[in-house]
């Protein structure tokens, strides 16, 4: 199991592809890859929208169809830049699982994190909104700012502190709050909780996604033989399904809620 033990960094890139050797670290052949799935990521947005709306002006009335609101068009753009942010981030600063991270380093993957759930988090309470416009916009998006601040205070000083009991207590705690605040966006009878019913198959995507993350979670922190099993279970499992259908699905999301 040595690869599992920093599957993120084992097996550099530059042993492979010595031409990459500008890049700062010992970026391992899993973490190139989620860059590069990032950049995909990032590249396919923006062209499925421009692209879109190139057709839906010249007519096109299935383009049209495929078009969402403008205030929709921001949380887009947002995350797109999100990912390709991460993947600039993952290419260039190696975060180690299993040990403690300098400070810097857990600094900028706590912001980062923190600006990538400012977002996704708005979603939800962007649907639980009347309307959504640039009222309800900048309403949802002053709430998921106060998580995204909490996120980035709490996976810093987690990913600071990642070999010790507080790091661990600190990313599983996050990950239950995301868990609790999935679950009732997605569970709630509608009476006690507003939303609009596009936001449901987004809610139990991520309320089932942290399921999987707290129980990768437990194993890379129950102890030394099973840290191991919960990195690679946690990379190879929530991490990759995360990063190939999460700009999909909230594009769909988004969509349903337009129509």
């Amino acid at each position: 199991m040595g690869f599992c033990n920093e599957p993120l960094g084992k097996v550099p890139i530059t042993d492979y592809i010595p031409q990459l050797d500008f890049l700062k670290g010992e970026i391992g052949i899993v973490g190139f890859l989620l860059a590069l799935m990032y950049l995909a990521s990032f590249g396919t947005v923006m062209y499925w929208i421009h692209h879109q709306t190139k057709l839906a002006k010249h007519g096109s009335k299935r383009a049209a169809r495929l078009v969402i609101f403008p205030c929709y068009l921001r949380i887009m753009y947002m995350a797109a830049l999100s990912d390709f942010m991460l993947a600039l981030l993952l290419l260039n600063v190696e975060l180690e699982l299993n040990k403690n991270n300098n400070f810097e380093k857990s600094i900028t993957y706590g912001i980062m994190i923190g600006f990538q759930h400012t977002i996704w988090e708005m979603v939800p309470l962007l649907f639980m909104m009347y309307g959504c416009g640039d009222v309800a916009f900048k309403r949802a998006f002053k709430y998921s700012l106060l998580w995204g601040i909490l996120t980035a205070v709490m996976l810093t000083f987690g990913y600071h502190r990642s070999a010790e009991t507080i790091g661990a207590f600190l990313q599983i705690l996050w990950a239950i709050l995301q868990f609790v605040f999935y679950g009732v966006v997605w569970l709630a009878p509608q009476k006690w909780l507003y939303r609009r019913w596009g936001i449901l198959p987004f809610a139990r995507f991520w309320f089932l996604l942290r399921i999987g993350m707290m129980i990768c979670a437990s194993l890379q922190f129950a102890s030394d033989d099973t840290r191991p099993v919960g990195n690679c279970a946690y990379v190879f499992g929530p991490l990759f399904v995360l990063t190939i259908f999460k700009q999909p699905l909230l594009y769909v999301t988004l969509l349903r809620d337009s129509g």
